[in-house]
């Protein structure tokens, strides 16, 4: 092979590679500044088996709430981190396991509050069902404020507004706050399991703006574990500022398989 054409072939592989990267970060981007599906209830995962409606002793009831994160987005397999934490049980449990996945992509506090309020809803009804509840939400709080003009045609220099996400956090963590009391009010027999924030956009954050910001979500999160003893906050910032690159998909915003299993694998640790 010629000198010329290996340095073609490795110029188009290049191109290639950048084509993706930006391709997968406007996905993400856009994903976020208009996120698609109904927010009002989301079906079930496909594929999962759906749990009796009445509470039993003899098996385990899953419920996942929240955003993409609980839904699994970015993974290949489709498993996410509640599939995972399912399977892992099923291994360790005589008891059989079923899950109810009700997360939605996109979804923020404001609506996942108003889901979990409402009365009758198919959402309340099942966390006084659930054995288990996991969930995911506050990102897309973060960075649906976050997220400037220049994020939606320009993603290599993506403008992240933390001013804004500033202002608006006290009332979008309050939410978060009252969210986590009114499930584990619902059911104060369940395990509820909050995976907190971490930080899709490190690169972009030279001077840890957002860090600073998402270490202050986790924390009010964290201590409103030490009121409610059914409530446990399960930290991700620290797995995926170490290995952001490694644990996230072809979006840059969403965990891969290995992010999830990860996650799933603290998860688990609190449940042993």
């Amino acid at each position: 092979m010629s000198t010329r054409l290996l340095w073609r072939l490795t110029g188009i592989a290049a191109l290639a590679a950048t084509v993706l990267f930006v391709g997968g970060f406007v996905y993400a981007v856009q994903s976020i500044l208009n996120p698609q599906g109904d927010v009002e209830m989301a079906a079930p995962n496909d594929g999962q088996i759906q749990p009796d409606p009445v509470r039993d002793q003899s098996r385990i009831q899953i419920l996942g709430l929240g955003d993409s994160l609980t839904r699994g987005v970015g993974d290949p397999t489709g498993e996410g981190y509640v599939g995972r934490v399912a399977d892992f049980l099923r291994g360790e449990e005589e008891k059989e396991v079923y899950v109810w996945n009700y997360a939605v992509s996109g979804s923020r506090t404001d609506q996942l509050l108003e889901l979990i309020k409402a009365e009758n809803s198919e959402v309340r009804q099942s966390v006084a069902k659930a054995d288990i509840v996991l969930l995911t939400i506050g990102g897309n709080d973060l960075f649906q404020l976050g997220i400037g003009q220049a994020g939606r045609n320009e993603p290599e220099s993506l403008e992240l507004d933390f001013e804004h996400v500033a202002n608006k956090l006290p009332e979008s963590v309050d939410r978060l706050e009252e969210i986590l009391a009114e499930l584990a009010g619902l059911n104060p027999e369940t395990r509820i399991i909050y995976l907190g924030l971490y930080h899709p956009f490190l690169s972009f954050d030279h001077d840890r703006l957002g860090s600073a910001l998402i270490q202050e979500w986790n924390s009010r999160a964290i201590q409103l574990s030490n009121v409610y003893p059914n409530l446990t906050v399960v930290p991700t910032y620290d797995l995926f500022q170490t290995y952001l690159s490694r644990y996230l998909s072809e979006d840059h915003f969403h965990p891969n398989a290995d992010g999830y299993k990860r996650m799933a694998e603290r998860v688990i640790q609190v449940l042993q």
